[in-house]
């Protein structure tokens, strides 16, 4: 036989099966088993959309990779000086899911003010451990503010689980912040010299010193307003004085009136324009620009191809050209002053560790009264830098052929001949005395002696005087 129903004994003593007992209090229940219904009706549609619902954005730790710059040659400039292509930034980051989950996942770009295009393969992310990822992205300055915000990078991330295929963007965290500062800071030097120019410059020589008074005009074509400044720097061969910073605002042209002082004369080889040559760009005279406020960090020159910090503005060719006259002028019309060590100029001496080094010195015939040596205190020492024994050397007078020859010594680093020549003599500063106009100019001249310039130096040092082991 089957199964009987289950019955259940009423207050009355009579027995119903239980389908029928539920059947006569649902009719005496009618609102309460409607209400019941809808509940139940609901939590099934919770059920169903919990099940088929998007499983919402990963849950990503990113990172930096210490040592990795947040930005690779955002941009370069052109014959004229001008970028030549967009910014380009180029990171690297460590990214780890947060938990373990299914399905893969890939980081396949970056996303943030300006980006335009990545231009990297896809990076997939295992379920435990780290993986490196290296993404590069054009972007456009036009779209960049003129403060990126913080937290405005993110990694765009697609998540694939069977056939289901979702992309989200997650926070890049601290890494983000510092691509915000590369990208703020890139796009404010492009713009910089895109758009501003020196349009012209007027220079007065002064008499005796090395130095002029400029009247310069800035112009402006671009829609941002360009500061113009001049960064400290820790060996200025320039020094520029004004009222700075410059501002020039948007679609406009301001006149700036700037001293410029030489320290050393050596910079005006590189500043004299050639019509044939690279454009006069003004960082190389300690004058820098940047379009919108600077990110955090001390300011500092701007390198060939790189737009990590604030930027030469491009001189036009007249304005160029007058520089170069100007200083070329101011240094006497010199020119470069060559120094080179005699043949056979190195003696070294082991039990006073002395180092005799015969210099000769050549500057254009006719034209210095006296030159005197001294040594460069302002260049970097390490320890394997031979430092002078000596101040200053006695005024000399070049020949009729413009030459000088002098002995100077120094300390050598090491007790052996042979490591000594594997070490660098600490620089030296010549100091020119030329005939002007109004009395006498005083130059200085950065040179630097190369010990490998006495060919015979390492036979004469090491192969008959070998240390002892």
């Amino acid at each position: 036989m089957g199964q009987q129903p289950r019955t259940e004994i009423l207050a009355g003593g009579r027995e119903e099966s239980l389908p029928a007992a539920v059947s006569l209090w649902l009719r005496g229940n009618r609102r309460l088993a409607a209400a019941l219904t809808v509940v139940a009706l609901v939590a099934a549609g919770l059920v169903v959309l919990r099940s088929t619902r998007d499983p919402g954005p990963p849950t990503l730790a990113v990172e930096g990779i210490a040592g990795s710059s947040p930005v690779a040659d955002p941009w370069q400039s052109g014959w004229d000086g001008r970028p030549r292509a967009p910014v380009m930034l180029s990171v690297t980051a460590s990214v780890r899911r947060q938990r373990p989950g299914p399905g893969l996942l890939t980081v396949s770009g970056i996303v943030g003010p300006g980006v335009v295009q990545t231009v990297s393969s896809p990076v997939a992310v295992p379920d435990v451990g780290t993986v490196t990822v290296p993404l590069r992205a054009d972007v456009d300055c036009s779209h960049v503010p003129l403060t990126v915000p913080a937290d405005g990078f993110g990694l765009q991330v697609t998540s694939r689980e069977g056939k289901r295929e979702h992309t989200d963007v997650v926070s890049a965290g601290d890494p983000g912040r510092g691509w915000a500062q590369a990208v703020q800071m890139a796009c404010a030097t492009w713009t910089a010299r895109r758009d501003l120019t020196v349009s012209t410059l007027r220079a007065r020589v002064h008499r005796t010193l090395p130095g002029a008074d400029l009247t310069v005009t800035f112009v402006n074509s671009g829609v941002r307003t360009v500061v113009v400044e001049t960064p400290e720097s820790p060996f200025p061969d320039v020094v520029l004085k004004g009222s700075f910073p410059i501002t020039v605002p948007p679609l406009s042209s301001v006149k700036a009136n700037i001293s410029l002082e030489l320290n050393r004369c050596d910079v005006v080889g590189s500043l004299v324009y050639s019509a044939i040559g690279s454009p006069t760009v003004s960082s190389r005279i300690n004058l820098v620009a940047l379009a919108g406020p600077a990110p955090d960090g001390e300011p500092s020159f701007d390198i060939p191809g790189d737009g990590t910090r604030p930027t030469g503005v491009v001189l036009a060719p007249a304005a160029g050209r007058a520089l170069g006259a100007a200083l070329t002028d101011a240094c006497g019309d010199l020119g470069p002053v060559a120094s080179q060590i005699a043949p056979g100029g190195i003696a070294y001496d082991a039990a006073t560790r002395d180092l005799s080094v015969t210099v000769r010195i050549g500057v254009v015939p006719g034209r210095v009264r006296t030159l005197s040596l001294q040594p460069n205190t302002a260049q970097p020492q390490n320890g394997l830098i031979a430092m002078p024994a000596w101040t200053t050397t006695r005024e000399l007078r070049p020949d009729a052929a413009g030459h000088a020859r002098l002995t100077v010594h120094y300390r050598a680093p090491s007790t052996g001949p042979c490591p000594t020549l594997g070490a660098t003599l600490l620089g030296a500063v010549a100091t020119l005395r030329v005939p002007a106009a109004g009395g006498e100019r005083v130059l200085r001249y950065s040179l630097f002696l190369d010990m490998a310039q006495d060919t015979d130096a390492v036979d004469r040092l090491c192969d008959h005087h070998e240390p002892a082991a």
